[in-house]
């Protein structure tokens, strides 16, 4: 469990009406339309969806839809990679049953330029229109389909965007929506696992400190395991190429050297990427679990 002083959490992102009106959507408070404000029609369009979403005007969103259809897709066009916009026209899509095509252009065409969380995104935001029970963003889905009354958030799904959630709340220089995002999925998932008390508190904040600290640990390990075994391989390498026939010196040498280019590659470049990578394996195998494995008992 992370605790978090929201007022100072949300107060940077007040001074912007995108954000200070994303906050007020996701807390079910008034969204004001732009009023005189020169703003971007990105902006703009962003700030009527989610309007028209809380008031149920489906014409309205109809119309931001016509609009950002007349749009071309391609890669130097900044309203693509628009987060707030997207969700919006998404989450809106899934509440009206509008149809989905471009908006689904749109995400195929994010997956296919973007990496890491980004691309994450994207695939979750596609997930969502297709109406698919899972995708890489844990916490973007559950606050998806919690706002669009999605029967399906099983146990499994709040718990993953729950550990999802609380590493974004903990970690710095995210960006403005997936901060955002990972607060509203952070509080849903509290509410939905009916974590109300103090010590319910208290005690998944204790499972998630040492779940992530061993997972951590035994990451470590596994990632230093694998170096000392590949090292042991190179000692035989070592010693088929000195005491070993032409032959055998000959593909041994051969090895070694490729050996000797991989391993900084891995241990000085690449050790971080592989440890996060062996870490969240941890995380989906727990994931998988059952209830009682990771909540406390009710």
């Amino acid at each position: 469990m992370v605790f978090v002083d929201r007022e100072a959490y949300l107060k940077p992102f007040m001074g912007d009406p995108v954000t200070r009106e994303f906050v007020n959507f996701l807390n079910k408070k008034p969204v004001c339309e732009p009023d005189g404000a020169r703003l971007s029609s990105t902006k703009e369009m962003t700030i009527v969806a989610l309007k028209s979403i809380q008031t149920n005007s489906k014409d309205k969103y109809e119309g931001i839809m016509q609009e950002i259809s007349r749009r071309r897709i391609s890669d130097d066009a900044d309203w693509l990679y628009d987060d707030f916009l997207l969700f919006a026209l998404v989450t809106g899509a899934c509440i009206f049953r509008s149809n989905t095509d471009f908006l689904g252009q749109i995400c195929q065409h994010r997956m296919s330029i973007q990496t890491g969380r980004d691309r994450d995104l994207a695939t979750t935001f596609n997930a969502v229109l297709q109406g698919h029970k899972d995708g890489p963003a844990k916490y973007l889905l559950l606050v998806c389909k919690a706002l669009i009354n999605d029967s399906e958030l099983d146990v499994q799904l709040v718990n993953l965007a729950f550990i999802e959630a609380c590493a974004l709340l903990s970690s710095s220089g995210e960006p403005p929506f997936r901060r955002l995002i990972a607060l509203k999925a952070h509080d849903s998932a509290v509410l939905l696992k009916g974590l109300t008390n103090w010590e319910s508190h208290q005690t998944q904040n204790r499972f998630l400190l040492k779940f992530d600290s061993r997972s951590r640990a035994f990451s470590n390990i596994i990632f230093f395991s694998i170096l000392i075994f590949i090292t042991v391989i190179w000692g035989f390498l070592a010693y088929g190429y000195l005491h070993g026939t032409q032959s055998q010196a000959s593909n041994a040498g051969k090895l070694f050297a490729l050996g000797i280019i991989i391993a900084p590659w891995a241990v000085l470049i690449r050790k971080a990427s592989i440890i996060n990578w062996i870490q969240r394996m941890f995380y989906h195998l727990w994931g998988a679990s059952t209830r009682e494995e990771i909540l406390p008992k009710e």
